[in-house]
């Protein structure tokens, strides 16, 4: 489907994507990190594997709010 597809695919969930990560089917990840703390909750890789990033671009919004992109240095 990867390979077939003329767009961009997207994946939601920390569980669906480590799994697709693990696989090596991911080759970028933007993450939002949202200055709020909870007790508890799922990391944003679950999954097994060690992987190295590439940091492409960093965005900043008024709320607090910062956006990473990277790239998977497969």
């Amino acid at each position: 489907m990867k390979q077939s597809s003329e767009h961009d695919l997207s994946i939601g969930g920390a569980h669906l994507a480590s799994q697709a990560i693990e696989a090596r089917l991911v080759d970028e990840m933007h993450l939002f990190v949202v200055p709020v703390t909870v007790g508890s909750g799922t990391p944003a890789n679950p999954g097994e594997l060690r992987t190295k990033l590439e940091l492409l671009g960093v965005n900043r919004f008024e709320s607090g709010i910062v956006h990473l992109h990277y790239r998977f240095d497969n």
